[in-house]
């Protein structure tokens, strides 16, 4: 059971409708207690943003994932979803003992969260 993470597959054999449903909706596997992989970088966007943006659109799949409870996500754009995750978590509420920079416990310490 240690070893297993639950991933939705989006862009595997399913419409654009079913991958936005499938990210909206994240938060039903991550409620089954394993940790959930979302590999949503430049799938969504592919479908539906001109070159120029899909980095945007990548970014902030990757935000709604994480907010959602996705512990670990799959990028292309490391360090531009890494900064795009810091900032979503200064606007994220927060434990009141939790860290003064708005990301939540643990994000520092675990590389696949950021």
């Amino acid at each position: 059971k240690s070893q297993i993470a639950v991933d939705p597959g989006l862009g595997f054999g399913k419409t654009h409708r079913h991958n936005l449903a499938l990210l909206h909706d994240l938060d039903w596997l991550t409620a089954l207690g394993y940790p959930v992989c979302v590999g949503a970088s430049r799938k969504l966007a592919a479908l539906t943003a001109p070159a120029g943006v899909r980095l945007a659109a990548s970014t902030a799949a990757a935000v709604l994932a994480a907010q959602k409870g996705a512990a670990i996500l799959r990028v292309h754009d490391v360090a531009e979803t890494r900064v795009a995750l810091r900032i979503a978590g200064f606007a994220m509420p927060r434990p009141p003992d939790g860290p003064p920079d708005g990301t939540k416990p643990g994000m520092a310490e675990n590389p696949s969260i950021v």
